[in-house]
């Protein structure tokens, strides 16, 4: 009967049940992670829907149980993001181009991804896809101490060559020679 109550509802670490406590945490739910996390519920709600960790269009949701592992995973990568509107500072770009790297996928949404989802799950990045994303750009451009002449940034060079800037990111990601267009990143 214990082992039932373990799997099929919320119970706090240290809560003991029929004489034996629960070690470690097997469920959550939002109203449970919310405290926890310490999150908005109502974000953490729309985020745990779009993931498909609770039904999205239930409003009896709260309280639904989901693996504790995945939700703070969850949890983690909110409290862990960069609202979209902040991505120019993060990364060095302008807003258009931060736009433009949503929009292609290069940066998803916390939500996860390329899925609909509500309110701010559809506005903020992890922090981990940004580093994964500049990292990348980072390793496949070729790196100068000091820019020579002819070099531009990625803004100039897509203007030059009549290209969008993501054009161009692309064209770094895929290893371009940079013989035809040379561009300090």
């Amino acid at each position: 009967m214990r082992e039932h109550i373990f799997a099929m509802i919320e119970v706090a670490p240290g809560t003991k049940i029929l004489g034996e406590s629960l070690v470690q945490r097997r469920l959550h739910s939002v109203v449970s992670l919310a405290s926890e996390a310490k999150l908005n519920p109502r974000t953490l709600r729309n985020v745990l829907a779009a993931r498909g960790l609770i039904p999205a269009e239930d409003n009896a949701a709260g309280h639904h149980v989901f693996e504790a592992a995945a939700g703070e995973r969850v949890a983690a990568s909110i409290a862990r993001s960069t609202k979209i509107a902040s991505l120019p500072a993060a990364m060095n770009c302008t807003q258009p181009q931060a736009g433009q790297l949503v929009d292609e996928g290069m940066l998803d949404p916390i939500a996860d991804g390329r899925r609909y989802a509500v309110g701010r799950t559809r506005k903020a990045i992890d922090n981990r896809d940004i580093e994964r994303f500049l990292s990348a750009l980072h390793a496949s451009a070729q790196s100068v101490d000091m820019a020579a002449d002819g070099m531009v940034t990625i803004a100039k060079a897509a203007e030059k060559a009549k290209l969008s800037c993501i054009e161009i990111v692309h064209l770094v990601l895929g290893g371009l020679p940079w013989g035809a267009i040379e561009c300090v990143v």
